[in-house]
């Protein structure tokens, strides 16, 4: 089966998908220690809400949102050009050991820096490993 047929036939999935990601979206978006109604979401998109309810939704929740979706984006995509450039439908990041090398990285990083290794550093370790890996030769 080529892609476009795949394609065609998952329509009605991605559909289902893609209206569930919304209704997540909207839920999220009421939900939280001051509840917001549809209403008054649709009042502060529309510029007629309280400062309060805009502070809330557009400066604190909108954005954690959108950087959510954005993650989930670039996780989903990372995951289908891994699987897709091994020609291996049930790849993970361990089957080119980048979860063993940035382990490596982290644990090099607080034998070297100790104490003084806070998680921001030790996230950022392990990044120089991952582009290392950019130049290594893929054999098909």
């Amino acid at each position: 089966m080529d892609w476009k047929q795949a394609l065609l036939q998952s329509r009605g999935w991605m559909a289902a998908f893609i209206f569930l990601i919304l209704v997540t979206f909207v839920l999220s978006l009421s939900t939280g220690v001051m509840p917001v109604g549809m209403n008054e979401i649709l009042a502060v998109l529309s510029g007629s809400g309280t400062p309060k309810q805009e502070l809330v939704l557009l400066q604190l929740r909108l954005p954690r949102m959108i950087i959510a979706l954005l993650i989930g984006a670039g996780l989903a995509l990372s995951g289908s050009i891994l699987q897709g450039l091994s020609r291996n439908s049930l790849a993970d990041p361990g089957i080119l050991g980048i979860n063993a090398g940035a382990g490596l990285a982290v644990v090099l990083s607080i034998y070297l820096f100790g104490h003084r290794a806070e998680a921001f550093w030790l996230s950022r370790s392990s990044f120089p490993y991952l582009l290392s890996l950019e130049h290594l030769p893929f054999q098909h």
